[in-house]
Order: C-alpha cells, then sequence, then structure tokens
C-alpha cells in the first residue's frame, strides 16, 4: 500500500512540475526566500522594540512608584499638620474664647 501511494505522489509531483515553469518556479523560490528574509528581518526589529518599550515600561513604573510614595507622604504630612492646626483652633477656643472671636472675625474680613 505504501509503495502504492509513493508512486501517486511521484507521479502527481510530475504531472505538477509541467504546470509550472523552471523561470517561473525560480521566481517564486526567490519571492519567498526574499519575503522570509524580510521577515525574518522584521522580528528582529519586533524583539528589539518590544525590549526597549519593556525597559522605559519599567524605567517609568518605578519612577511613578517613587511619586506615589512621594505624594502619599505630602499627604500624610498635610494630614497631621492640619489636624494640628485644628487642634490648636480648638485649644485656642477654650482656653480663649474671646480672642478666637475675633481672630475668626478678622480672619473672615481679610477673605472678603
Amino acid at each position: 500500500m505504501e509503495h502504492d501511494n509513493s508512486e501517486l505522489d511521484a507521479a502527481l509531483v510530475d504531472s505538477m512540475r509541467g504546470l509550472v515553469s523552471k523561470p517561473d518556479l525560480y521566481q517564486i523560490k526567490a519571492a519567498q526566500a526574499s519575503t522570509l528574509r524580510q521577515l525574518k528581518a522584521a522580528r528582529t526589529l519586533l524583539r528589539d522594540f518590544n525590549a526597549a518599550a519593556k525597559q522605559q515600561l519599567e524605567q517609568k513604573l518605578s519612577a511613578s512608584q517613587a511619586a506615589v510614595q512621594h505624594l502619599t507622604s505630602i499627604r500624610q504630612d498635610l494630614d497631621y499638620t492640619y489636624a494640628r492646626i485644628r487642634e490648636l483652633k480648638q485649644q485656642l477656643a477654650e482656653v480663649h474664647p474671646e480672642l478666637y472671636t475675633q481672630l475668626q472675625q478678622k480672619l473672615a474680613a481679610e477673605e472678603d
């Protein structure tokens, strides 16, 4: 059975060779080789591009993480400062209510 298949395959190949001229076949092979070279070059370029993009992404992520940490630290400092100011205002209002009222009125007048 295998012997019959190989004879059929050989006959098919021989009949197909008659359909395409040798110069056309060489042109097809040359076009395939050219396409293969272009694809390999494109693959190399894409690999290099991906490596550069990955490196830049890692740098940007690192920088953004540092910025987030810095901003978080600033936010904590501001929260503490405002809480301390509120606490001091409360103490001032308890100890010297008339002075606190005058100060509030003066600040309100300055804002207008």
